[in-house]
């Protein structure tokens, strides 16, 4: 860590870091300042507030703390994981507003998957209907079973069903006459049961990206928070030193980053943190290869 300090340093201008920061170890301190300064826009940025409101009644529904500051604190040090910093940088071109949209596009195609839910039950019940088929006559009533999971929004699909599908086992061997009745509208029956399950798929689909969009937008804007901090009081997370290190040796050739520091090294001794740090091991592999291509 000291090694990859001083490369930081010597290249703090080509990083566009100020040459006077201050290392920050304690994530602690400044995620309670950048939420507070969240929660301070409340009010004054009307999509923010707006987006606020909806996390709120959110976490309410979902059975979480109504303590909204220590909400965004539990979610905020994500910000500060290697593994999820890449995928929070990948969201920065979306802004509240572009959030707003997403989730009411989620909110809209929901309500219309439920409504094609009914018509779709409707249909498979008249197809059953027109040939005198119950749809407790299924193998281990996988169909009625499917259907209640359905109009309770519990939507499940059962390893039955999806073998009933796949193998066309529909009925118990003993049901010679609704085998028989079904031949007639089998493909229509499986045609609009597919579709049924490729829905279900597109609904749980929605409601897991709806538990992490809320947090996600506002990790967006606490990251932004966090740069004006940083900006301020000319300091430096720790957590970031390896993808900013990362800058230098993707793009600059090593005997260059040896010219600079002032030394050149031919040893390293590598220990176990490099093994859980997939960055700090990329930043350490071109200095490596130097060493050994000179036959050390």
């Amino acid at each position: 860590d000291a090694f990859f300090q001083r490369i930081l340093r010597t290249f703090a201008y080509d990083l566009d870091i100020p040459l006077n920061f201050q290392l920050e170890i304690d994530n602690k301190d400044i995620i309670e300042r950048v939420v507070e300064l969240l929660i301070d826009q409340v009010g004054e940025n009307e999509c923010l507030t707006q987006m606020m409101i909806d996390f709120v009644n959110a976490s309410a529904d979902g059975s979480k703390s109504w303590h909204i500051e220590k909400e965004i604190q539990n979610f905020t040090p994500e910000l500060f994981r290697e593994q999820s910093k890449l995928f929070i940088d990948a969201l920065q071109h979306l802004s509240l507003d572009d959030f707003t949209k997403i989730i009411h596009n989620f909110n809209t195609e929901k309500t219309e998957l439920k409504k094609k839910f009914k018509e779709d039950m409707a249909s498979i019940k008249s197809l059953l209907d027109r040939q005198d088929i119950q749809i407790d006559d299924f193998s281990s009533k996988f169909l009625s079973k499917w259907f209640l999971s359905i109009e309770k929004e519990d939507y499940k699909i059962g390893k039955t069903l999806i073998k009933a599908v796949s193998e066309r086992s529909w009925f118990p061997k003993k049901n010679i006459r609704e085998q028989a009745a079904f031949i007639a509208i089998e493909e229509e029956f499986t045609a609009l049961l597919k579709q049924n399950i490729e829905d279900v798929k597109r609904i749980l689909f929605i409601t897991a990206i709806q538990k992490r969009i809320f947090p996600m937008a506002l990790l967006n804007e606490l990251k932004r928070m966090l740069y004006q901090v940083e900006s301020l009081e000319h300091t430096f997370q720790i957590s970031n030193t390896n993808f900013k290190i990362n800058e230098i040796t993707s793009q600059e050739p090593t005997p260059y980053i040896y010219e600079r520091l002032g030394d050149k090294y031919f040893y390293y001794f590598i220990d176990e943190f490099q093994d859980t740090s997939l960055m700090q091991w990329l930043n350490m592999l071109p200095l490596i290869c130097e060493a050994l291509s000179a036959y050390h």
